[in-house]
């Protein structure tokens, strides 16, 4: 006689009652659907370990900036972050690039339009920053670096300089990432370069205002009145600088050794000076504001101090 084929677990379950037999086939099951679900895990593990991983490490870069935070850039100031990207296997094996990723679809995301952009080896951005460096090479340097809406290949463990110079204003939040990917094949990994800060336009400007005109027995009075206005952004998401309730926004400013304060409103010209009245408005010989500050207290939030330096005013009619 032959005997029949044994399972393993059918001596255990002669000793169990009926209830203990069910919970004890639903734990098999269990772990077999665990090893099932480990099984199909271990494949992605080995592509993952086949590829390898990236890391990036991205952080903003003050020093030598006009600007104390990120809250107080305004348009055409240059940005800087420091920028590294590590991971196993070298540039001979595997392809390591920059992708800027422009989106249209999102607010601010447009390369060429929206911003600007340079991506500098170490070495170059030290060598372009060099008084020394002659200046058709500084030219040269900055014009190889500018960034272009395509992927651009870079070198793992090798420290980059990312220059990004708003145009317009309002709230960024760019998707820049990196991507490792084996030569010749189209699988990637990805390690994400997020970069969000605030940018405002501002802009001043003085009048003449006619105070008395002249005719034959009297002279012509006027004076100069001195303005300023600072916008966060014309998109749906720009609220930086909105108005809402419970939030005060105030501002200070110095000009020519004088200090003037009052309330800060976005996107409207704001009167903080007038000039004494002449025979026709004075001449301003002063054409820049030294120091313009704006503050904003909100309820439940952490106080905001917005700084601007050295703004040059121009005349309006």
């Amino acid at each position: 006689m032959i005997p029949k084929e044994q399972r393993w677990f059918e001596p255990l379950m002669r000793w169990l009652t009926f209830k203990q037999r069910m919970v004890t086939m639903a734990k098999i099951a269990t772990c077999a659907v665990v090893m099932g679900l480990a099984a199909c895990g271990n494949n992605d593990d080995l592509n993952d370990e086949r590829l390898g991983d990236i890391k990036v490490s991205v952080k903003e870069n003050l020093d030598g900036q006009p600007y104390s935070d990120l809250n107080s850039v305004k348009v055409g100031d240059f940005i800087r972050y420091d920028l590294e990207v590590t991971g196993s296997g070298d540039a001979e094996k595997y392809d390591y690039k920059f992708n800027p990723y422009s989106v249209g679809n999102i607010p601010h995301q447009l390369l060429g339009k929206d911003y600007e952009a340079w991506l500098f080896t170490d070495v170059n951005y030290k060598a372009y920053k060099d008084k020394n460096t002659a200046p058709a090479q500084r030219k040269k340097i900055m014009q190889e670096s500018k960034l272009k809406d395509v992927e651009t290949l870079i070198q793992p463990n090798t420290k980059y300089v990312l220059l990004i110079r708003p145009l317009v204003p309002g709230t960024f939040k760019l998707d820049s990432r990196c991507s490792k990917s084996k030569k010749g094949e189209s699988y990637s990994v990805i390690g994400d370069v997020p970069i969000n800060f605030n940018c405002t336009k501002l802009e001043a400007w003085w009048v003449e205002i006619e105070d008395q005109s002249g005719g034959l027995f009297q002279e012509s009075r006027s004076h100069n009145a001195f303005y300023f206005q600072v916008n966060d952004g014309t998109a749906e998401t720009d609220k930086f600088l909105a108005e809402k309730e419970n939030k005060k926004m105030t501002f200070e400013i110095i000009y020519d050794g004088n200090t003037y304060t009052g309330d800060f409103v976005e996107g409207k010209p704001i009167w903080f000076h007038n000039s004494e009245q002449g025979r026709g408005a004075p001449p301003v010989d002063k054409k820049s504001i030294d120091y313009v500050r704006l503050s904003i207290v909100e309820t439940g939030q952490k106080p905001i101090n917005i700084e601007y330096h050295n703004i040059y005013m121009n005349k309006r009619n």
